[in-house]
């Protein structure tokens, strides 16, 4: 279990393996502390974050999961296919921060820009709609107003 107790910090490959435990409290701790590592560390912890950002039932956890990949960038980059595809979770956070996690690691990307601004006009989450209108202004597009928030 991960521990403030003065107990030596867990690595990358145990706070990996926490992220599965059937405790929301260690998955929570566990994302937390990768979002708090150095960029270079995360790699191998993206494809897991990924899946924990994808389904975990605690929105605190994916909330963390995402941090931790936000801050991995580019690094997640080569998850853009699983990344693309949380686009269209039915869990408003996750869409939200796949869409701020996929400005920063394929900005280039040409299916990026399209889909968010489909999701800035359309999504039924207003704070979905936010996020992809930041996404879409990291990418230097003038994004669409939201009137309704």
């Amino acid at each position: 279990m991960v521990s403030d107790s003065g107990a030596p910090p867990l690595t990358v490959a145990e706070l990996i393996r926490e992220l599965v435990a059937d405790d929301p409290g260690r998955r929570y701790v566990a994302a937390h502390h990768l979002a708090n590592l150095e960029r270079g560390s995360l790699a191998p912890a993206i494809g897991p974050l990924l899946a924990t950002l994808e389904s975990d039932p605690s929105a605190m956890t994916r909330n963390a999961a995402a941090w931790a990949l936000f801050k991995a960038n580019p690094l997640a980059s080569s998850f853009l296919p699983q990344l693309l595809l949380l686009l269209k979770s039915d869990q408003a956070d996750v869409r939200g921060w796949a869409s701020s996690i996929l400005a920063r690691s394929a900005p280039g990307d040409p299916r990026v820009r399209p889909l968010l601004e489909v999701m800035a006009s359309t999504d039924l989450d207003s704070e979905t709609r936010w996020r992809a209108r930041e996404a879409l202004h990291d990418l230097g597009v003038t994004p669409v107003s939201d009137e309704g928030s």
